[in-house]
């Protein structure tokens, strides 16, 4: 199950990066990275809370050069349990190292402590032709 999931989110990353001109038109030829965070609530994690971190997250794209692309994916009957699948795709480590010092990223990492279960992440890179 964890590698159709895998192969899943791969196949929705690349099937629907296409229609997403500007995105294209900057990875023209160019490797990307990705990353792929599967992510686990707690069972006592406020709604309020849990629509703040995916606010923040999809919010990034506009706030942090480099970061091309944020998508979330709710799952159903994951093999290890897991809620929700979270890909961002970065037009360079230097996006992701930006992604990574960002402000909102850290209020994320705040807004999860306790109301997180268990995450996992994922990375690869993906030539874009």
């Amino acid at each position: 199950m964890k590698k159709y999931l895998f192969f899943l989110t791969l196949f929705s990353s690349i099937f629907t990066l296409p229609y997403q001109s500007s995105a294209q038109e900057t990875f023209a030829n160019f490797e990307v990275l990705n990353r792929v965070l599967l992510v686990n609530y707690a069972e006592s994690i406020d709604q309020n809370v849990k629509m703040e971190i995916l606010k923040l997250y999809k919010g990034m794209r506009k706030k942090v050069d480099g970061l091309e692309w944020v998508h979330v994916a709710d799952l159903k009957e994951s093999s290890q349990g897991f809620d929700q699948a979270i890909t961002f795709t970065f037009a360079s480590v230097a996006g992701y190292e930006l992604f990574e010092k960002h402000p909102d990223h850290k209020r994320i990492q705040e807004l999860s402590s306790g109301n997180i279960k268990d995450v996992e992440s994922y990375e690869y890179w993906e030539k874009i032709e």
